[in-house]
């Protein structure tokens, strides 16, 4: 087996989590594994493995070597993430400092949002891989919580399959794209300012961030070339 995740756990408290790693092991079959082991009973096995089950460990082990500790959310939907593609960065729903920022799960997603929400969202249209992407994240995140309540700060992973469809629909060549929408409609890309404070002024008065005489743009292109 070249992609596995194992549980080590100690016998008790773990019933919940051992009932989604049963349906994680379903969901993953034929790209990867899900491996239990009872310390209890196991406990050469365990101490062989330097692993202290108290009162589990997650482990991920790739081509028959250890690769690292499992360290994002408990739930079915993180497990089959990381077992998919467990060499890649977190995705940034697990990041605990962007709780206040809306991650879109889609296209069908997107549609949701853009139906109910009545507030004005921003979107932050992003591939995972974008250096430019990853030095805004923070500061897209700073700026949701600071106008939670009267505007959406939502983040879309546009560098997928299906959401391709999202891409052509409002033009996305490069990363990251930032659009304001009002109630469904599309109003404009946002040419704020690339910090919290920039975000949050452009969300607060977006026109008169418009209408305002543009200085030359001096720093390179934000694109989609990746960068780290």
């Amino acid at each position: 087996k070249t992609n596995v995740l194992t549980l080590f756990h100690s016998g008790t408290g773990v019933s919940d989590l051992v009932a989604t790693l049963e349906r994680v092991a379903v969901a993953v079959k034929g790209e990867g594994t899900v491996c239990l082991v009872d310390c209890n009973e196991d406990k050469t096995l365990c101490k062989n493995l330097r692993v202290k089950a108290e009162p589990f460990a997650i482990k991920h082990y790739k081509d028959g070597e250890f690769h690292k500790d499992y360290d994002r959310k408990l739930v079915e939907k993180s497990f089959i993430s990381f077992i998919r593609n467990p060499t890649a960065d977190a995705p940034w729903s697990e990041d605990s400092t962007a709780n206040d920022v809306y991650h879109i799960e889609g296209p069908t997603d997107f549609e949701k949002l853009m139906k109910k929400e009545k507030k004005p969202v921003l979107v932050m249209f992003y591939a995972p891989w974008c250096g430019h992407c990853k030095k805004l994240k923070p500061e897209f995140a700073l700026a949701a919580t600071e106008v939670k309540g009267s505007a959406i700060l939502a983040g879309m992973d546009v560098d997928t399959p299906d959401a391709y469809g999202i891409r052509n629909q409002f033009n996305i060549t490069g990363f990251p794209t930032l659009i304001y929408f009002d109630q469904a409609r599309r109003r404009m890309p946002s040419s704020g300012g690339r910090d919290k404070q920039g975000i949050v002024e452009w969300v607060k008065n977006p026109r008169a961030a418009e209408e305002a005489p543009q200085a030359p743009q001096e720093d390179e292109q934000w694109s989609d070339v990746e960068s780290d």
